[in-house]
């Protein structure tokens, strides 16, 4: 028995039953017609673009490819579908029936013509209308393909954060981050100052002890160590901030402190290399320490 052609599809499905502002309803429509005619590429093509789960559209998808795969439709339709996957995402919004209009009606069409059922559904176009395309808030080249789990505000692939929940936009990512880690530039300033002042004043000490032979070099670097930890407990109890911006800005403190040191240094005529190099080593072990407990 020879395999039935695309366009000689037999439904038992009334017209009626078709309700073309009903995903559920579509899907189901375009099943039927896949598992009566499993060469209507259409049908894939529809069914794939009602599906919000991104692995079942591409299942659906690869299939149709490996029934045709010179078709460009298809192998651009698995692409898209392939690259959010990508990206992250596992759910994609069906945003209106509308969209897949022209679809549903070729495929419907190719029912209608070889048999007896009414062709009323090709005037409900005429009804339905023209899907308006949103784009992106902050990104207004790129379309909206993607709505926020939590404000549902339209976003495009780029503005979308992944979570547990699904996706959410930037606004909501900002809003989840706990207050600890909002710092304002008035907790900047006051971190640079005391991470400027506590480092000086450690290089300042450690220096005094920097003559004694042998341990001395030891213990001028372990002042390193202490001082990320002091400017860490000055600005967590003071400050009662944390996160990158001020670890940025206390190993911006501290390099600053440490070169204005060693600048006196040399307004005073005394070069040392092996000073400047014991106080660069100062300087990473505090900015390190600060790193490990302030971000």
């Amino acid at each position: 028995m020879s395999d039935p052609s695309p366009n000689s599809t037999t439904s038992n499905t009334p017209v009626s039953a078709v309700n073309l502002h009903d995903t559920v309803s579509a899907r189901n429509f375009f099943r039927a017609q896949i598992a009566q005619n499993p060469k209507n590429l259409t049908a894939y093509l529809s069914l794939a673009k009602l599906l919000p789960v991104l692995m079942e559209r591409e299942r659906i998808l690869a299939r149709a490819q490996r029934l045709a795969p010179d078709d460009a439709m298809v192998a651009n339709a698995l692409a898209d579908a392939r690259e959010l996957m990508l990206q992250g995402m596992t759910i994609v919004p069906v945003l209106h029936i509308s969209e897949t209009i022209n679809l549903e009606l070729d495929a419907a069409s190719d029912v209608f013509a070889h048999t007896s059922i009414s062709t009323e559904l090709t005037i409900i176009p005429e009804l339905v209308p023209e899907p308006v395309a949103v784009y992106c808030p902050d990104h207004p080249e790129a379309l909206a393909l993607l709505r926020c789990t939590s404000c549902e505000r339209p976003m495009c692939a780029h503005c979308a954060t992944m979570t547990a929940v699904g996706q959410i936009c930037n606004t909501c990512t900002v809003a989840r981050i706990p207050d600890r880690y909002k710092s304002r530039l008035g907790h900047q300033v006051l971190t640079f100052l005391f991470a400027v002042s506590l480092t000086g004043i450690a290089i300042v000490l450690a220096s005094l002890i920097l003559p004694f032979p042998f341990i001395g070099p030891f213990l001028f670097l372990a002042g390193g160590i202490l001082t990320g930890n002091l400017v860490v407990a000055t600005v967590t109890r003071l400050v009662k901030k944390r996160g990158r911006a001020l670890v940025i800005t206390a190993g911006v403190g501290v390099g600053v402190a440490s070169g204005l040191v060693y600048g006196f240094r040399l307004l005073t005529g005394r070069f040392d290399l092996f000073y400047l190099l014991l106080i660069v080593m100062f300087a990473i072990l505090a900015i390190r320490n600060i790193r490990e407990q302030l971000r």
